[in-house]
């Protein structure tokens, strides 16, 4: 049953894929402006992001300061943003007349990635994964040929590699530590090293933040001047701590705020996402949630949780790191139509909306444009009111997903065995549940049990 659903999810996204390939052989035009409405530029060349960082690797071949100057981008002279870790891959003589072929090798990573995400239980989960692979987000990334694509692709082996033998796991964890080198953000990814022993995590993690320290010391003006340009971008397709006021800004015309209302806002924004994120924990933990979750789930949930939360805390772009929030849909919908307390429930019944509300937003915000042009709802600030109230609503989203994924991140970060290694250590307790602080609180930590469960088979050491 699980292996048909999950066919049907993806039957269903190629169902749309194909849909849109024949739109644009038979009606252009028509196709144009959908693809648009999808966040497509159907104008503009495929692949147009894998563009500019192979521009890099040329134009360092040549000997150019790529930080500094790129005249090999010959449609936007972007100057590099990457690690300098990226351009390693110059030895091996790739340059932009690869772009096609690279865009294509993303793809079918992507797809091949695709086939390795949980079975659907249920059919609701199947419609949802479904609608999740058939989005904008996704439609955006593959036309665009971006690279977080591939680092999606990465993190999905990497979960499963955590399923393996401690031979595996090592690979794996020096594949996201090289993916780190490229691109930052999969360095959230290391948090499921808490599978470990401590010991071992803990060696893990000094010898991961020694290279790294290295690799910044070694490459510091380059690192200072890509510290200059992330966050960069338009706030209103941005999304985090920062951009959040921003895009606020923008929407209500405001020319400039005190600090302190600016201070006060996000600490209000903070104060709301941490109260989400407590109450979540504690109804995982009053629930049992791992009853409910195979181990593979709980990881795949744990994955697509850190590099959301991580990717917000640093201000990132939602039109491509929204795909990770795909990891997280099969264990949501799980846990929305089995956990027994209907507070459990009605959260993440609550929680799979949104994240196809991400997932859309980019076509939804489209939506409210055309709207407005049509009905003449232009506002001084030069947004239109439709487009402005999707935003919000965009914006609320995300703000409830932080909250619910710190809460499941928190949870399924403690029951991990390196947490409960260390708390054992502080604590001085015998193996069994674990009585620390956070028991008042009713996190507990109870030992791993029964049938096959996220809580119950040992991992292979």
């Amino acid at each position: 049953m699980r292996y048909a659903l999950l066919g049907l999810s993806r039957a269903t996204a190629l169902l749309i894929f194909v849909s849109l390939l024949v739109l644009h052989l038979a009606a252009p035009d028509f196709a144009a402006r959908t693809f648009w409405m999808l966040g497509v530029s159907w104008g503009q060349e495929p692949f147009y992001d894998v563009f500019s960082p192979l521009s890099w690797l040329e134009c360092h071949q040549y000997g150019f300061d790529v930080y500094r100057t790129n005249p090999c981008d010959t449609r936007l002279s972007l100057s590099m943003s990457y690690p300098p870790g990226w351009l390693a891959f110059s030895a091996i003589g790739i340059d932009t007349t690869h772009t096609g072929a690279v865009g294509i090798t993303i793809g079918l990573l992507f797809g091949a990635a695709v086939l390795l995400l949980p079975r659907p239980s249920s059919p609701a989960a199947a419609i949802a994964l479904a609608l999740a692979l058939g989005s904008n987000a996704v439609l955006f990334g593959l036309y665009q040929a971006n690279f977080d694509l591939a680092v999606f692709t990465v993190a999905i082996l990497f979960i499963h590699a955590l399923q393996r033998s401690i031979a595996v796991r090592k690979a794996g964890y020096v594949a996201v530590a090289g993916l780190a080198a490229l691109k930052i953000y999969p360095v959230f990814l290391l948090l499921l090293a808490a599978r470990e022993p401590l010991p071992w995590m803990m060696m893990l993690a000094a010898v991961f933040a020694l290279a790294a320290a290295a690799h910044i010391h070694a490459w510091t003006p380059e690192f200072m001047l890509i510290l200059g340009w992330v966050p960069r971008g338009r706030p209103l397709e941005m999304f985090g701590l920062g951009n959040s006021w921003q895009g606020l800004r923008i929407i209500l015309g405001l020319q400039q705020a005190p600090p302190w209302l600016v201070a006060c806002t996000l600490a209000a924004f903070l104060a709301v996402t941490a109260t989400i994120a407590l109450r979540t924990a504690k109804l995982l933990a009053r629930e049992g949630a791992d009853r409910h979750l195979t181990l593979l789930e709980c990881r795949f949930l744990a994955a697509g949780a850190a590099v959301v939360v991580g990717c917000f805390l640093t201000s990132q772009s939602w039109r491509y790191k929204a795909i990770f929030l795909i990891c997280t849909i099969t264990p949501l919908v799980t846990l929305a139509l089995r956990a027994r307390l209907p507070a459990v429930r009605a959260t993440f019944a609550a929680t799979v909306p949104a994240i196809l509300l991400a997932l859309w937003a980019v076509f939804l915000i489209n939506v409210a444009k055309r709207a407005d042009m049509a009905l003449g709802l232009q506002e001084v600030a030069g947004i239109g009111l439709l487009r402005s109230l999707v935003w919000l609503a965009v914006e609320a989203a995300w703000w409830w997903i932080i909250g619910v994924f710190g809460g499941c991140l928190a949870w399924l970060m403690l029951r991990e065995r390196a947490m409960r290694d260390l708390l054992r250590a502080l604590n001085g307790i015998r193996r069994g549940t674990v009585a620390w602080p956070g028991t008042a609180l009713g996190l507990r930590l109870p030992r791993h049990s029964a049938r096959g469960r996220a809580g119950s088979r040992p991992d292979p050491q």
